[in-house]
């Protein structure tokens, strides 16, 4: 019989669940058509903080609280579904992903088993970032979010409430102190902003101010309650009609479905909103589904994107299939291990399965995910890493796009005698270093470089707020251009990502503080996806199996067209013009490859060039 009390079941919550997991559906499948659905997640922290707390606060009133019944639930009620999640998604990556792809996804598994998917992502990517797109498990970072707070909420309430302390006042205390870190943090790490429990505890908290509340006064239903729950639903509306991705996100924006969710639930059950809408037997049934369905769609959606690439068709099949897993998920898995005997039991075998999956996840990690299933032909040719793009060679200074200027003062700049060649562009132009440091360049100049990703070398553009420190990092740059006076400055980046006109401004300026050599290069070939995986799928698709030298699968239709643009602004300007379209591509295509043997590809992802590329094509400048 259970120790632990739980409140009455309230069909209004769960409608309030439905409506979080159809915004985060949404944007994750429709992103430019629900562009702030991901604040579903914030209004689930909401709801997760008090349900949990009213069931610990009344059974610590009642002296029946249960530490042991307590995990018990949360293992019988959070394991089964993500168990079964975390498998197929391993056996879908044996099958569908390239080496380096499923090492991630091991380490994701095990992040996933362990909850701490938010720590492991935290140092990788931004949740909007473009590389995230293609984990498949990036979802989890809410999951770890909500069991690390399971882990220590229990124990802080049940220490204050042996000790006779106000719990209301240490819940508020703690969520302010919170929420001041997420103002704080988010200015100098919006990642970290993000993906920290510390910045968003405050948000369950809220939940549990609730709970306090709700124990200490009668429910009533009046004009007020009801004007609550609207201005409640007003401003979860209002989050996602006006926030996208680009916003800074969760900081100040992040009160709008806090707010919202906390007003609606503490409106209670009998507000006219709660009542007619949310307890509508629809959104009650998206509600019950939420969690399987919360666990499925992410995966799925990436999985057929790898494959597929964007496409509506596609996502809507996807969005159908998740739903129908989720549905068997809560009735097949889920409601069987939740309800019925020999919890004890379950509650073994679940833990040594998790125990399982999170070993299985590590020893795909270790064993570099099992490139032996990829062909031998290409085997050794597709064995290539994202790290090789950040060959961190000796002088090299790439700067994250959360990271200000301060950062490049972990850049030596080296003493010598000779002229200073300085690099300055995005991550694009820091894949050309190792060229230029073993180059020709390197005998004549002192190789210089200064980079930020997502931040190309433009003076007046307004860069999104996901990178705050673009323009702060650019003014660095002027005033060390100032400082050092370089002989020649060379200026690249993926220039199709930030108005590549207004390249103009910034040559102008250079000219104006007595800099006249400067080279401008053009942006490397540009694939749809990355090309390790375009040249597996190519490899694949032909019969006989083969690869070729130069390659038009998957090649961006914009490229060669943007390439010709900005080399008839270069000779407009009077400055010296180096396309890396005239090196690597011809008519047959772009090459995936620069040696006579098929060795090394020339980029690692879709853009990105690796070391021995940059090594061929700088070699090239000079004929």
């Amino acid at each position: 019989m259970s120790s632990l009390n739980h409140p009455n079941y309230r069909a209004d919550i769960d409608g309030l669940r439905g409506v979080a997991i159809l915004c985060v559906l949404g944007f994750h499948a429709f992103p430019d058509l629900i562009k702030g659905g991901f604040i579903g997640v914030d209004i689930f922290f909401v709801i997760s903080g008090f349900l949990i707390s009213i069931i610990i606060l009344e059974s610590l009133k009642k002296n029946t609280f249960s530490f042991i019944e307590f995990y018990s639930r949360r293992i019988r009620r959070i394991f089964p579904a993500l168990i079964v999640v975390l498998l197929v998604s391993c056996a879908l990556g044996w099958f569908i992903m390239l080496p380096y792809e499923l090492k991630l996804l091991g380490k994701h598994i095990a992040a996933g088993a362990g909850f701490s998917s938010n720590f492991i992502l935290w140092n990788e990517s931004g949740y909007f970032d473009s590389a995230a797109e293609t984990k498949p498990l990036l979802h989890l970072w809410s999951l770890g979010i909500e069991e690390q707070f399971y882990i220590i909420w229990p124990f802080l309430l049940w220490f204050g409430w042996k000790n006779k302390f106000n719990l209301l006042a240490i819940t508020l205390s703690l969520a302010v102190i919170s929420f001041g870190l997420n103002i704080i943090v988010i200015h100098s790490d919006l990642t970290a902003a993000f993906y920290s429990p510390v910045t968003r505890f405050w948000e369950i908290m809220t939940g549990a101010i609730l709970a306090h509340m709700s124990l200490t006064r009668q429910e009533s239903v009046s004009k007020l309650q009801n004007i609550k729950s609207i201005i409640g639903a007003v401003l979860i509306l209002i989050a996602i009609i006006l926030l996208t991705k680009e916003a800074r996100f969760p900081g100040w924006w992040a009160i709008l479905p806090t707010l919202g969710a906390a007003l609606i639930i503490s409106s209670g059950p009998q507000a006219w909103l709660n009542r007619v809408i949310l307890s509508n037997y629809s959104l009650v049934w998206f509600g019950l589904i939420s969690y399987p369905l919360y666990l499925w769609h992410w995966p799925l959606l990436t999985f057929s994107r790898l494959m597929k690439g964007p496409s509506v068709k596609v996502s809507i099949a996807v969005v159908i299939i998740s739903i129908v897993l989720s549905w068997a998920t809560y009735k097949i898995i889920e409601n069987p291990i939740r309800r019925g005997k020999h919890n004890r039991t379950k509650i073994l075998v679940l833990v040594v399965l998790m125990v399982f999956v999170g070993f299985t996840g590590i020893y795909c990690y270790k064993n570099n995910g099992f490139d032996f299933r990829i062909p031998k032909d290409i085997r050794g040719l597709l064995r290539i890493l994202p790290a090789n793009s950040e060959a961190r060679i000796e002088g090299s200074c790439l700067v994250t796009p959360n990271q200000d200027y301060t950062a490049f003062s972990k850049c030596i700049t080296p003493v010598s005698d000779k002229k200073m060649l300085l690099i300055w562009g995005d991550s694009t132009a820091d894949s050309l270093f190792p060229g230029y440091k073993t180059s020709f360049y390197a005998k004549k100049f002192n190789i210089v470089e200064r980079t930020t990703s997502f931040c190309g070398p433009i003076l007046d553009i307004d860069f999104d707020s996901r990178r705050p420190n673009c323009m702060k990092n650019v003014s660095y740059i002027l005033n060390y251009i100032k400082e050092n006076k370089p002989s020649k400055i060379v200026l690249e980046a993926n220039w199709n990502y930030y108005g590549w006109g207004k390249i103009k401004g910034t040559i102008d300026y250079l000219r104006k503080m007595g800099i006249n050599d400067i080279d401008l290069i053009g942006s490397p070939p540009t694939w749809n996806a990355s090309l390790p995986r375009l040249v597996y799928m190519y490899y694949q698709s032909v019969i006989p199996h083969h690869i070729p030298k130069y390659m038009k699968f998957g090649l961006n239709s914009d490229y060669l067209e943007l390439d010709s643009k900005i080399n008839h602004l270069a000779k407009k300007l009077n400055v010296n013009y180096i396309s890396l379209r005239d090196i690597l591509c011809n008519e047959k295509g772009c090459s995936i490859f620069t040696g006579k043997t098929a060795d090394e590809l020339t980029t690692w992802d879709t853009i990105h060039l690796t070391p021995k590329t940059s090594q061929f094509v700088v070699s090239t400048f000079s004929k």
